[in-house]
């Protein structure tokens, strides 16, 4: 699995937890957009959300960060 499918994966189960208060339009938009991991990485955070007992047992939510946010209502 690439990256990119393997972050929309992850968006789904964010979107399935929190609702459309991911804002996950915006990410995907973007994320079809870039071509390398440093141009994510420089506009989105990324958090990690527990669900088990172990370390490892984490879902990635992202949040777009507000330069992001910027640049797409600069060109909405």
């Amino acid at each position: 699995m690439n990256i990119k499918e393997r972050i929309k994966k992850e968006l789904e189960i964010q979107k399935s937890i929190e609702g459309e208060k991911c804002q996950e339009e915006i990410l995907l938009k973007f994320l079809e957009a870039i071509k390398t991991k440093m141009q994510w990485e420089l506009f989105v955070n990324c958090e990690f959300h527990r669900y088990g007992k172990n370390s490892y047992e984490s879902h990635r939510f992202y949040y777009p960060k507000e330069e992001l946010i910027n640049i797409v209502k600069a060109f909405s």
